[in-house]
Formats: C-alpha cells, sequence, structure tokens
C-alpha cells in the first residue's frame, strides 16, 4: 500500500509514503499529521509537510484494522 499527497490546486503528487499493506479506512489529518490504519493490525502517523513516518504502533496484533482513525484536540505525536 501507499499514502498518497496532492496538492489540492493542482492534484500534483506531493509525497508518497509505502506501507507495508493496504490502508482501508479514511486518513485523519491535524496539527501537522496523517493518521492512517493499516491491514497490517498498525496505526501509523507521517508528516503532513513530507510523508515521513512519526511513529507507527500495533493496535491488533497482525488483524487488519478496519476502522479509521479520528483525531480530538492537539495531536501529540512523537517527532
Amino acid at each position: 500500500g501507499v499514502v498518497v499527497a496532492l496538492d489540492r490546486k493542482t492534484g500534483a503528487i506531493r509525497w508518497q509514503t509505502p506501507l507495508d499493506d493496504a490502508v482501508l479506512g479514511p486518513i485523519a489529518c491535524g496539527d501537522g499529521a496523517a493518521i492512517c490504519s493499516s491491514r497490517t493490525g498498525e496505526v501509523v502517523a507521517m508528516a503532513l509537510d513530507d510523508g515521513r513516518v512519526r511513529w507507527r504502533t500495533r493496535v491488533s496484533g497482525k488483524i487488519p484494522v478496519l476502522a479509521g482513525c479520528a483525531l480530538a484536540g492537539r495531536f501529540r505525536g512523537a517527532a
């Protein structure tokens, strides 16, 4: 799988971040991060400016995470 950020005005690709498997739910964005769940059983946070993985954590063993992520309040992920 891959997460792709597009320029909202031109549609040009700004960055691409490859992941180990597909992202099935919506991606939550805020406070400089894009957070998504993955079929690998992980939740992954990427920097909005360049797509660099800020952190990743396994939440369901190896069972795919089928739900999307959500942000409430300020995101305080590790840089």
